[in-house]
């Protein structure tokens, strides 16, 4: 959350409707985490002018989710007694990385995505198949020396 302006703001609450098929893990700092209204709350917030306040929740996404599945996120937050507010989204897409992947990718996000860096694992696969061609290329040599 930001404040833009040269006033600070008092008593502000901020409410994040979880998306169906995400399960609550934690946030930072604690906030209120309501389990039938699927919403995590923090409440009288101070925020000095021009500061930036980073809200973090962490969620686990339902591992049935295809890849390319979309899940909005929506925020609120309301201070002056509820006479003012803004709600921000944020969409989100579902990338899995294939299980059969023997390294874990690096995991970045860019433009509000997140991107899956399978440099290592290219790598890797690219230094074993070098090693099979060697070998393959010895055991030639072999059968060529030995005849």
């Amino acid at each position: 959350m930001v404040n833009p302006t040269e006033t600070p703001i008092s008593g502000v609450e901020l409410v994040d409707f979880l998306p169906s098929r995400v399960t609550y893990l934690s946030s930072t700092p604690s906030g209120a985490y309501d389990a039938s209204a699927r919403t995590v709350k923090w409440s009288n917030l101070e925020i000095g002018p021009q500061e930036v306040v980073e809200l973090r929740v962490v969620v686990r996404t339902d591992p049935t989710l295809p890849n390319g599945s979309i899940i909005v996120n929506k925020a609120v937050a309301s201070w002056g007694g509820g006479s003012a507010s803004d709600t921000s989204t944020t969409t989100l897409v579902v990338i899995r990385p294939p299980i059969t992947a023997p390294i874990p990718p690096q995991a970045y996000i860019v433009g509000g995505e997140v991107v899956y860096d399978y440099t290592l694992l290219v790598k890797l696969l690219i230094a074993l198949l070098a090693v099979a061609t060697a070998i393959t290329l010895l055991v030639l040599a072999r059968k060529e020396l030995s005849r």
